[in-house]
């Protein structure tokens, strides 16, 4: 019966490590399987399953977040790149006037 009862608490162990590691790697799609029969692993087994969920959660907010972030920086790049080249072109422009400038001072 002890060989038995290893076996089993092994290959669960086994199980449950497998799925944490997975968790770990950043797929949150995983879940412990809980048992029908509630013995000394199911509130841990319950507990690795809502630290996992929440992990997804606080993942999933923390893109969005990003992706929020990134859009607003990419609008203000854009915005920048129209600025600047604006102020070279009119830059541009001024020294094409100065130049045309000294030389109607020059005639």
């Amino acid at each position: 019966m002890a060989k038995t009862a290893s076996i089993t608490l092994t290959e669960r162990l086994t199980s449950i490590i497998s799925v944490l590691q997975k968790v770990a790697m950043g797929d949150f799609s995983q879940t412990i399987e809980i048992p029908e029969k509630e013995d000394e692993f199911t509130e841990l087994l319950v507990a690795l399953n809502l630290m996992a969920d929440d992990l997804k959660e606080l993942t999933t907010g923390l893109e969005e977040k990003i992706n929020e972030k990134t859009k607003i920086l990419e609008k203000k790049l854009t915005e920048t790149e129209r600025l600047n080249k604006l102020m070279v072109d009119r830059e541009l422009e001024m020294r094409e006037l100065k130049k045309r400038i000294k030389e109607l001072e020059n005639k």
